[in-house]
């Protein structure tokens, strides 16, 4: 659950928070800071698996991918809801779900799982599984304006 807490402290609550100071409350400031903020989540912070052979190529771009829209997704809501709680709570619920299912399916629980039957197929339906939630937050980001405040 810290994984969740660290991450979220650090490209919620500090990158989105500075980039939205940088480029401003307007629909368009609030797009360039969600994307950066959950580019960095996603891609910085998920490489390390490769490096760490905690994952093979296709597994890590796509855990790169899911968690970039997953970023999104939790950066609407907390510019939404102003709270970094919420952010903090639905990641390390979406790690202990992941954590449960490798344990469910029988492997014997490391903390990340080398998967070697992982194929393309795997890939692009967590990617398809995962985009509604990108397209839905990038919708509701539309819809925010926050200039007022």
């Amino acid at each position: 659950m810290s994984t969740g807490f660290y991450e979220e402290i650090l490209c919620r609550g500090l990158i989105l928070s500075a980039c939205m100071k940088k480029w401003g409350k307007t629909q368009k400031g609030i797009y360039m800071a969600v994307i950066l903020s959950s580019v960095i989540f996603g891609c910085f912070f998920h490489v390390i698996n490769l490096a760490m052979g905690r994952g093979a190529l296709l597994e890590v771009v796509t855990q790169m991918v899911y968690a970039t829209f997953f970023g999104v997704f939790v950066a609407a809501c907390f510019i939404c809801i102003g709270s970094i709680w919420l952010a903090i709570i639905t990641h390390a619920l979406f790690v202990m779900m992941g954590t449960l299912d490798e344990i469910a399916v029988g492997n014997k629980f490391t903390g990340h799982v080398l998967n070697l039957n992982y194929s393309l197929e795997n890939a692009l339906t967590t990617i398809l599984l995962t985009l509604h939630l990108f397209l839905y937050s990038l919708f509701f980001c539309e819809r925010l304006d926050l200039s007022f405040k």
